[in-house]
């Protein structure tokens, strides 16, 4: 697989996970979670699930991105 294929797919599996997150009620929940990847690491679809998972289960969360440096998801928290 060259990297355009696999960058082309990330994008797609992100559309996907975007379109399915919007058909999600909003959560009434009081339980919030922030994710990231920390720095180094620009892997987007890991977080995603996470927080689609977590939205599902009634669960404020929020997906704050990628290589976050530890003292920025300090303050995040």
């Amino acid at each position: 697989v060259d990297v355009f294929q696999e960058r082309r797919a990330v994008g797609i599996v992100s559309q996907v996970l975007t379109e399915l997150r919007r058909l999600l009620p909003p959560p009434s929940s009081e339980r919030i979670a922030i994710g990231c990847s920390i720095s180094g690491d620009e892997y987007v679809l890991p977080t995603a699930l996470v927080e689609l998972v977590l939205r599902q289960n009634n669960v404020q969360a929020t997906n704050l991105g990628t290589n976050i440096p530890f003292p920025n998801l300090t303050r995040a928290i």
